[in-house]
């Protein structure tokens, strides 16, 4: 077990608040002068294996699941910058112990299925000014990813972005290490730097964080196509002969080395993408 970092030393590297925005403007240039409202457009990643296209509508989508209390503000521009009002918005995210409603085969032995359960799923529709907001919980982790939260944005019906919403890792691990509600008996496996997924989202799908008494704030700008046409979301790698669909485990740093791929550094911007995992047969 690695030393766990403290959480006056998780502030003390300015981890907190200080995630990317996945809204980017283009600045001018002395040979090119581009307009600065052009936005980043930003790319799919997977829908994962939990997915469920049933909207319920509402704000709250705790259902009473115990964990530190986050407020999720996401906005929704187009590669303008323009507010997009009136887009679908669903978010699904697993609890304190990574687990997701309405799925089997859940939990470190996989031995936990919670059929016709909804925690933790919710739809939301965007303002005039493209927010929506959601009162959940700190995301916990599960076999073979970091903490994520999905998000699914629909714009005249149809599909136009399949995204991850990720966490300052030092926050996470201090949190998973200990917070009671977080505490697992297995080390998490993978972290921010080894998960596959995030490489394709991009540090831009790191939420802004902000500490309140009483919660988490995380912010979020999705720069999104309205007209995009993307292809159908791509599951997690399962095997095709029906057996259990299980995340490969992932194979982190320990030690001082894992302290050090926690917090940002030079030697982390270096490190090679984590790469997408074959296939299990």
């Amino acid at each position: 077990m690695p030393t766990s970092l403290s959480r006056r030393g998780v502030i003390a590297t300015g981890i907190i608040g200080a995630g990317a925005v996945s809204m980017a403007r283009a600045a001018p240039t002395p040979k090119n002068a581009a307009p600065d409202n052009i936005c980043l457009i930003h790319p799919d990643t997977v829908d994962g294996p939990y997915y469920e296209d049933k909207p319920i509508i509402r704000r709250d989508i705790t259902e009473g699941r115990k964990g530190i209390p986050l407020e999720l503000r996401v906005r929704v521009v187009d590669a303008q910058c323009r507010p997009v009002k009136g887009a679908r918005v669903d978010a699904w995210q697993a609890d304190a112990q990574g687990i997701y409603s309405d799925f089997p085969n859940q939990g470190d032995d996989l031995d936990i299925a919670t059929p016709g359960e909804t925690f933790l799923r919710g739809t939301q529709m965007s303002d005039e000014a493209g927010w929506v907001t959601f009162n959940t919980i700190y995301p916990g982790w599960y076999r073979g990813r970091t903490a994520h939260i999905h998000f699914k944005i629909y714009i005249g019906g149809r599909t136009r972005l399949t995204s991850q919403i990720f966490f300052p890792d030092a926050l996470n691990e201090w949190i998973y290490l200990n917070v009671p509600d977080y505490k697992r008996p297995l080390l998490r496996d993978t972290i921010n730097v080894t998960d596959w997924i995030m490489a394709e989202a991009t540090r831009n799908a790191v939420a802004q964080v902000k500490e309140e008494a009483d919660r988490y704030v995380a912010t979020m700008t999705f720069g999104v196509n309205p007209l995009a046409t993307p292809a159908p979301g791509e599951k997690m790698p399962c095997p095709t002969d029906g057996s259990k669909c299980v995340p490969a485990p992932g194979v982190p740093p320990k030690g001082d080395d894992r302290i050090a791929a926690l917090v940002p550094s030079a030697e982390n911007g270096r490190r090679p993408r984590a790469q997408k995992p074959p296939l299990p047969r």
